[in-house]
């Protein structure tokens, strides 16, 4: 069998600089209106159980996915 030398072998992640960031237009990172309510007709047409509540709470809230992830009953206050 032969030796694989790349077997194993990690490509570190490229780490941004705060030039790079400063470059990124923020406008790439989100959706318009239009782009949105393309995007939730599509999640409730196609979408899995829960996602259109999902995304509805993260697009509306302003909440970061990991928060959402990590959100409990204890931490919802009507």
């Amino acid at each position: 069998m032969k030796h694989i030398p790349t077997e194993g072998a990690v490509v570190p992640k490229k780490r941004l600089t705060v030039e790079d960031i400063e470059n990124n237009p923020i406008e790439e990172k989100y959706f318009e209106k239009e782009e949105l309510e393309e995007f939730l007709l599509t999640v409730k047409e196609f979408g899995l159980d829960m996602d259109l509540e999902r995304f509805y709470l993260l697009a509306f809230s302003g909440m970061r996915s990991g928060e959402l992830c990590a959100l409990k009953w204890t931490d919802i206050n009507f």
